[in-house]
């Protein structure tokens, strides 16, 4: 039996192809909430590696927030 009030929304990695505009919303507030740009200003030039063990997050969310932010 399924009940009409229950969701389940897929999971895609973060900076991935994503076409849904929730799905994009919700990973862009989560990046920006656990690596928050007064920080990552401060240790932009480390290497991905680092700022992922810095910030306890995956490699994909610094890339995204690198990108979103510097460009690169």
């Amino acid at each position: 039996m399924k009940n009409k009030d229950t969701a389940i929304l897929l999971r895609l990695p973060i900076g991935s192809n994503e076409t849904d505009p929730l799905e994009k919303e919700a990973n862009c507030f989560a990046a920006n909430l656990l690596v928050p740009k007064y920080l990552l200003d401060k240790y932009k030039d480390k290497d991905v590696a680092d700022l992922a063990k810095l910030f306890n997050v995956s490699k994909d969310v610094i890339r995204f927030r690198l990108k979103s932010e510097y460009g690169r």
